[in-house]
């Protein structure tokens, strides 16, 4: 709005080399609205998603456009670009630019690829705060039946990853437990989504965890008195009724790391790999909905994580189809668990 007023000035028009579209995203960030408003454009089909980037991209506005890039110019005149690839589907366009643009930094979130030069990677131990949420899991169920709707099938490690992790966690508490998988092959499928949370409610799992965009999983094990487990937000806002905790992300412990090493000089290209001890990853707060004992379960294992090294993935394995993995008084690497884990825990049923 500032640029926009401040373009109204004739002499700063008459400078511009080119044109400023300004483009007005419905519902931006799903806070711009209110959620009964949402509810009825949506209805009568103003609006199709309630995220206003998702919304932005179903109008077409970002058809011919592979990668937002924010370029900035420091006040002492030196330059800096930094390109951000936030997502998985934008890996590929990253390295392709990173080669043609070699004087602007690409960090691309999720995914494998990099140069070491001017095109690093960048994730998280999202594994360790699932481990922490399958705690709470496993010590709140009923009917000893979990349930996950996951985006991407037993290919892909970066969700396979957190569906061992949040097992692990529950059976740690909760031997007896199970936990029921049904993937929808989509990032974002808000249908698909709360379909296959309804039909994992209907298979008896009384906790919904998920690996997807939408909250549609835990407004669903709302609407049918179980409980759930959400990601990405605090979605206890989306559902107070059913929500234990979240599995979350802290970006800007990354973004802040990534922008000084640059403006300092002491940028290599390496990729970045941070946990629930440099704070990136965490979990929201618990909820009164928890079990009695939860807190304390839960604090000891991140006691663990963060102070005594355990890794979750230590040890031997054993997998769901009766075989294992690992070694004794070892750890999976890092390269395996976000390239290589193409297997499920002893406790994971795929549906």
């Amino acid at each position: 709005m500032g640029a926009a007023i401040a373009l109204s000035d004739p002499e700063i028009r008459e400078a511009l080399g080119g044109n400023v579209t300004f483009i007005g995203m419905p519902s931006e960030e799903q806070a711009a609205m209110t959620a009964e408003r949402k509810k009825e454009y949506s209805e009568s089909g103003k609006l199709k998603y309630f995220g206003g980037k998702v919304e932005f991209m179903h109008l077409g506005a970002m058809d011919d456009i592979d990668l937002a890039v924010g370029h900035h110019v420091m006040g002492d005149g030196r330059e800096y670009g930094i390109g951000n690839g936030p997502s998985w589907g934008f890996m590929d366009t990253c390295e392709a630019l990173a080669d043609e643009f070699p004087e602007i930094i690409f960090s691309h979130g999720t995914g494998y690829k990099s140069n070491g030069v001017n095109f690093n990677n960048y994730f998280g131990r999202i594994y360790q705060a699932r481990y922490l949420a399958g705690i709470a899991a496993g010590l709140k169920t009923e009917s000893n039946k979990l349930g996950y709707v996951a985006a991407m099938g037993q290919d892909n490690s970066e969700v396979t990853g957190g569906v061992n992790a949040f097992a692990m966690g529950a059976y740690s508490v909760n031997p007896d437990c199970e936990v029921y998988v049904k993937v929808t092959n989509s990032w974002f499928d808000p249908e698909g989504e709360t379909q296959a949370a309804q039909a994992l409610v209907d298979l008896g799992c009384d906790v919904i965890a998920q690996h997807c965009d939408t909250p549609n999983p835990q407004t669903v094990a709302e609407q049918n008195g179980v409980w759930g487990v959400g990601y990405n937000s605090d979605m206890s806002k989306d559902a107070p009724g059913a929500v234990l905790t979240s599995v979350m992300w802290d970006w800007s412990v990354y973004y802040t790391w990534a922008v000084q090493s640059v403006m300092d000089g002491s940028w290599t290209g390496e990729n970045y790999f941070g946990g629930m001890a440099d704070g990136l990853v965490t979990i929201a707060p618990l909820s009164d909905l928890c079990a009695e004992g939860t807190k304390e379960a839960v604090e000891e294992a991140q006691n663990k994580i963060v102070k005594e090294g355990f890794n979750v993935f230590d040890g031997v394995i054993e997998t769901n189809d009766g075989n294992t993995v690992g070694a004794e008084g070892s750890t999976l690497s890092d390269g395996d668990i976000t390239g290589n884990m193409n297997w499920y825990f002893k406790n994971v049923v795929v549906k």
